[in-house]
């Protein structure tokens, strides 16, 4: 009973939103692709909406010229590694694979996705979202979370829970073609 009521009385707790705002929601956006810049950052601030974009940055510079208009309407650029390793049961990265990365090469790859954001846009992400969502390095005995590693480079971290499985474009209502944005 006492639980209850503590925890009751922590639910009637208002909070003391922004410009008498009710509620937020938080928007996100991996890779860096180019419709996220082409038509997505257009249309988010078509209504004043504002995203975070975890890029990375040989992606990004394909349309750097928008990358920095998005950062200049104010939102927000995440780290998302310089080079976007996964697990190697994914064809794509095989070459690429965190099983074959230690502690050290995975620190040394986020630093110089940072130092490339600071360079092209002239910002220093505070947010990263790890690639794939997959949080471990190594391989068998050897494997290890990076979580730590992160944690000290980061005001935020942004991770898919296991159980999420990523929408399939050909099945997702919105998707036109591309990679996801429908143009409107």
């Amino acid at each position: 009973m006492l639980l209850k009521n503590a925890s009751a009385q922590q639910d009637s707790v208002a909070y003391p939103w922004p410009e008498g705002k009710r509620a937020a929601i938080s928007l996100s956006f991996d890779d860096a692709r180019e419709s996220q810049v082409i038509v997505g950052t257009k249309l988010l601030d078509q209504y004043g909406i504002k995203a975070t974009f975890y890029v990375v940055p040989s992606t990004m510079q394909r349309q750097l010229a928008g990358w920095k208009a998005a950062v200049a309407s104010g939102h927000e650029i995440g780290n998302h590694s310089l080079t976007h390793p996964c697990m190697e049961n994914f064809d794509w990265s095989r070459s690429n694979a965190l099983e074959n990365y230690s502690l050290k090469t995975m620190k040394k790859n986020i630093q110089e996705c940072t130092k490339k954001i600071e360079e092209l846009l002239g910002v220093t992400p505070e947010v990263f979202a790890y690639p794939c969502g997959q949080k471990y390095i190594g391989r068998g005995s050897k494997t290890k979370s990076y979580v730590p590693l992160v944690s000290k480079m980061f005001v935020s971290r942004l991770a898919r829970r296991s159980s999420q499985q990523p929408t399939l474009l050909q099945f997702c209502p919105a998707h036109r073609g591309g990679d996801g944005w429908q143009k409107l």
